[in-house]
């Protein structure tokens, strides 16, 4: 987009007042933000628009410049994103008023006014049962007042984000034409079940360990048992069918059962130890109930909790 010779005469007019912050005493800050200032003008005057943009929003973002905001409004029209470059024109407007610059707060005005023809616009539908708490799009938050206006938007696509009491959320992304004209967006809210408190958690990991070690502890209990059966079989079956020749056949069955025994006891033991482990460390990792605090403020109350 080739720009008209006012619009030319007030950027020429915006790179001086840009450039001259860096003649006097001023941060390093100051100085990077008047150098890419500077490029961005250079560059915008070789062609080479995209990069002048991009130079020029670098600028803007170390430093609050009235110059530096006249470009990026420009940027935003010649990439038709005539929303942000129509709240940009009534920043800098507003900008210019506040330091008497009566020549570019009257052209941003205007910048402003022609492009109010050209705005794509959105209309969101809440329903009537819904109280919405917070709405973002593009995570830049809506008031209150803005969300029941049909308000500007750029063309393309964005996302939605609303949150309503009674944890109703909702969120799409919504395709916004090019041309000018209303797009209607209904949001459809959804219920939004809540993680389970941390104190519902900790007790239930509680009563796990308590239950796991209780397992485990009798688990060690009849290891002992088995083991001294065990050990009774086999000395009641040396002491009744053995004598100083030896054992005979007979006696291998008491043997047997003996050492079965003596096997189901080890396990038991390992498998008492491993849950009376585990459940000492569920019960000592458990997460304890949050202490909370209320409170207040200007802006509304609030609820701390610590753990």
């Amino acid at each position: 987009m080739r720009l008209s010779a006012a619009a030319f005469a007030i950027l020429v007019a915006s790179l001086a007042a840009g450039t001259s912050r860096a003649d006097g005493n001023v941060s390093e800050a100051s100085k990077r933000a008047d150098a890419l200032y500077t490029r961005g003008v250079q560059l915008r005057e070789a062609g080479k628009l995209d990069e002048a943009c991009a130079s020029f929003r670098e600028s803007e973002a170390l430093e609050r410049s009235l110059g530096a905001l006249l470009n990026i409004a420009e940027c935003d029209v010649r990439t038709g994103r005539f929303a942000s470059a129509r709240r940009n024109f009534l920043e800098a407007a507003a900008a210019a008023r506040s330091s008497n610059d009566a020549v570019r707060a009257d052209y941003a005005a205007k910048r402003a006014a022609d492009l109010e023809a050209r705005l794509p616009r959105v209309r969101l539908k809440i329903p009537s049962e819904v109280t919405v708490s917070s709405l973002t799009i593009d995570g830049i938050a809506i008031g209150d007042a803005e969300r029941h206006t049909v308000m500007p938007i750029d063309p393309g696509r964005h996302y939605l984000e609303a949150k309503a009491a009674g944890d109703l959320v909702s969120n799409a992304f919504v395709d916004i034409p090019g041309e000018p004209g209303v797009t209607d967006v209904e949001l459809a809210f959804v219920k939004v079940k809540r993680p389970e408190p941390a104190q519902n958690r900790g007790r239930t990991q509680r009563v796990i360990g308590i239950v796991g070690t209780s397992v485990g502890a009798v688990a060690i209990g009849a290891s002992v048992v088995l083991g001294l059966v065990a050990r009774k079989e086999y000395k009641d079956a040396v002491a009744a069918k053995c004598d100083a020749s030896g054992c005979p056949r007979s006696a291998e069955h008491d043997f047997d059962a003996a050492h079965t025994k003596t096997t189901l006891g080890t396990i038991f033991f390992i498998g008492g130890a491993a849950l009376g482990v585990g459940g000492v460390v569920l019960y000592l990792t458990a997460p304890s109930a949050p202490r909370t605090t209320v409170s207040a403020s200007a802006r509304g109350v609030f609820l701390e909790a610590s753990w």
